[in-house]
């Protein structure tokens, strides 16, 4: 799935929509108590977390510090209050 993502910023958003739609999936199969489907949506949602890590550790973040200046960063940073540390797998 990594090779089908690594080079389009619209394709890396869409598997971030998959993985709160599968953390939504997650919290519904706890829910019901339906623990072997559980044991399987976890096990999907962890292989998709994995691919997002890598695209963001090996892709976006070395183009990011490419091609951001300082004042780009600075800019970043003083938005991060605003959104927020990790704060969109809440909804």
């Amino acid at each position: 799935m990594s090779e089908f993502l690594q080079n389009d910023p619209h394709k890396q958003a869409l598997l971030k929509d998959i993985i709160r739609r599968q953390i939504k999936e997650v919290r519904r199969l706890y829910t019901e108590r339906q623990w072997r489907n559980l044991y399987a949506a976890l096990k999907a949602l962890g292989g998709m977390i994995k691919n997002m890590a890598f695209m963001e550790e090996r892709i976006l973040f070395p183009n990011a510090l490419k091609r951001l200046s300082d004042r780009d960063w600075v800019a970043i940073r003083r938005g991060e209050a605003e959104i927020g540390y990790a704060s969109s797998w809440r909804d």
